[in-house]
């Protein structure tokens, strides 16, 4: 049986990985944020309305493309990752 420390550290490794394959450069905010395909931004984007000078906290930030869109919009931005190489 897996423990929850165990399942953290595997966690933890897999995304620290993942980060070590990202070049920031390189992450299309505005067109991730906009896709078809990522719904889950626009949903939030609609409740939130406005997000000029409102804070927003993201936690589980990963490349932070979501953060970044926000702070593009003017929103201050706090980010938190289980990886310190994601923010």
């Amino acid at each position: 049986m897996t423990t929850n420390d165990e399942l953290l550290q595997s966690e933890e490794s897999f995304h620290d990985a993942w980060a070590e394959q990202v070049d920031p450069a390189t992450v299309l905010v505005d067109e991730l944020n906009t896709a078809c395909t990522l719904p889950e931004t626009r949903a939030i984007s609609k409740a939130l309305g406005d997000v000029k000078d409102k804070r927003i906290v993201e936690l589980g930030c990963g490349c932070g493309e979501a953060s970044v869109y926000f702070a593009k919009h003017g929103a201050g931005v706090t980010v938190t990752d289980l990886s310190s190489g994601m923010f």
